[in-house]
């Protein structure tokens, strides 16, 4: 049976996505990106940061909402999967993801490729290829304890003397279910760079948090880690200049009393730690270079399945089949976030089924080897006939029958075939039947032997429609009536 499908619009990844035949198994979709050296020198084990739509692709549901089946490779196979964490705006039109770099060469171009469409992937995010995990202030030990003081605000102030990928915060306190603000802030500025609410502490013991947005703190800034408590929250404190080896402790305690958790910490102390706020960091190293292929709203993706020979796709209003397998369709502000999409399209159809059959007259066979058969009743609402599934069928009722033949994905039946195994050859009576007039215009008369036992008789076109029948007849003599069908052979 022909089948027809329609695609009114697609909307895809907002970057050039390539054939799907040659990808990591269990992804659907992939896309190629360029990143390009700056400079005249190799480069190695560095980190990038690229920057892409993944709104588009989560609005048209061809990637996850959290973006755990994103995976970077250097191969469209898959078989060469980099590291890669997602920095920031999963599921906006500005995404940030880090990804690893192990080798460019001076003013060389690689190419990585961006894999997703996996409903069942789990998150595949990791920074083992960094240095890390360090301890902003080596997991320091207050020994002092203030267990209550209302809307503080207690942190350090520090400087790098590299530049470090912040993904975590945390903090050590010692009051249990009290709201805490943790924040890094630009002492320079005194703008708040990241802020975690965590809404129930737990007291004793270092809790660390994954920040939404990672950070990068660079070289030559200094800056202000905090924890802000509410009304029932405590703090640690003691003399202490503890600090991360890739870190420079800043001299100073900062604070601020009945304060929000937007209050800049003004106050300081020297050479105290009050409150163990803390966070994570990692080496960052970034590459010198640029990136193309990732950059643009526009989504271009291939539309490459596989389709059986007499299957059809309506796309964009273009009707794509065995005779019009490729094209390119562009479709406009597809989608909410005006995703405008190129569809490649490259349909591979598979080879008509060879449906012709031959036949006895009791038997029919399939020409074509191989496949798998079911036999129908096409008298009898095309119903299967009951474990007629090889090549050839022989009936056992008169009836016309058809076969319908699977292909891989793909079915096919083949024309009605009349099977008229009851009552031809071992007719006793035969030789003392006589039909007249015949040919007739319209009336036959069928005489026959006087001592016939009951009877049954069938009228079928050549087709094998049946144009009328009779069971049980006791006379001798019948009459049929065929004025009202059309010229032709019975």
């Amino acid at each position: 049976m022909k089948k027809i499908f329609t695609i009114l619009s697609l909307t895809f990844l907002s970057f050039v996505s390539t054939n799907a035949y040659s990808q990591m198994t269990g992804w659907s979709h992939y896309s190629s990106f360029t990143v390009t050296s700056s400079i005249a020198t190799d480069q190695f084990d560095k980190q990038f940061i690229i920057n892409i739509n993944t709104v588009c692709p989560i609005e048209s549901g061809l990637m996850l909402q959290n973006g755990d089946d994103i995976r970077i490779g250097k191969d469209q196979n898959g078989t060469q999967l980099i590291g890669h964490y997602i920095v920031k705006g999963i599921n906006t039109s500005s995404t940030d993801i880090l990804i690893e770099v192990d080798t460019l060469l001076a003013s060389a171009t690689n190419t990585y490729y961006l894999f997703y469409g996996n409903p069942t992937a789990t998150n595949g995010t990791s920074l083992t290829f960094m240095d890390g995990p360090h301890s902003a202030t080596d997991s320091v030990v207050s020994p002092n304890t203030n267990n209550i003081v209302a809307n503080h605000t207690r942190g350090f102030n520090f400087s790098t003397n590299q530049d470090i990928f912040v993904p975590v915060i945390g903090y050590r306190v010692p009051t249990t279910g009290s709201q805490y603000h943790l924040s890094i802030w630009d002492q320079t500025n005194q703008n708040i760079l990241t802020q975690f609410v965590v809404p129930s502490s737990v007291s004793a013991t270092y809790t660390y948090h994954t920040l939404d947005s990672a950070l990068i703190l660079n070289t030559g800034t200094t800056y202000i880690c905090t924890q802000h408590g509410d009304a029932n929250a405590g703090y640690y404190f003691g003399t202490s200049t503890q600090i991360g080896n890739h870190l420079n402790y800043g001299g100073q305690m900062r604070h601020a009393s009945n304060a929000t958790p937007t209050t800049f910490p003004s106050n300081s102390l020297a050479n105290y730690h009050y409150g163990n706020p803390d966070f994570h960091y990692y080496l960052y190293n970034e590459l010198s270079a640029t990136t193309t292929g990732i950059s643009s709203s526009l989504v271009t993706s291939t539309f490459d399945p596989n389709y059986c020979y007499d299957e059809s796709i309506v796309i964009n209003g273009v009707t794509y089949d065995n005779s019009n397998p490729s094209g390119t369709e562009t479709i406009n502000l597809a989608g909410i976030n005006s995703c405008d999409s190129i569809i490649n399209v490259n349909i591979t159809f598979e080879t008509a089924i060879d449906v012709s059959t031959s036949s006895t007259f009791n038997t029919a066979t399939a020409a074509l080897n191989g496949a798998s058969y079911q036999w129908i009743d096409c008298n009898n609402n095309n119903d299967s006939v009951i474990g007629a599934t090889s090549q050839s069928y022989t009936a056992t009722v008169n009836s016309n029958y058809a076969v319908i033949l699977t292909v891989g994905n793909c079915s096919d039946t083949s024309a009605c075939v009349n099977l008229s195994p009851v009552g031809i050859s071992n007719n006793s009576i035969e030789s003392n039947i006589t039909i007249f007039p015949n040919p007739t215009e319209g009336i036959v008369v069928v005489n026959l032997d006087e001592n016939s036992r009951a009877t049954s008789y069938t009228v079928s076109s050549v087709e094998g429609k049946i144009i009328t029948q009779e069971t049980n007849i006791t006379n001798n003599t019948l009459t049929i009536d065929l004025n009202s069908e059309s010229k032709g052979i019975y």
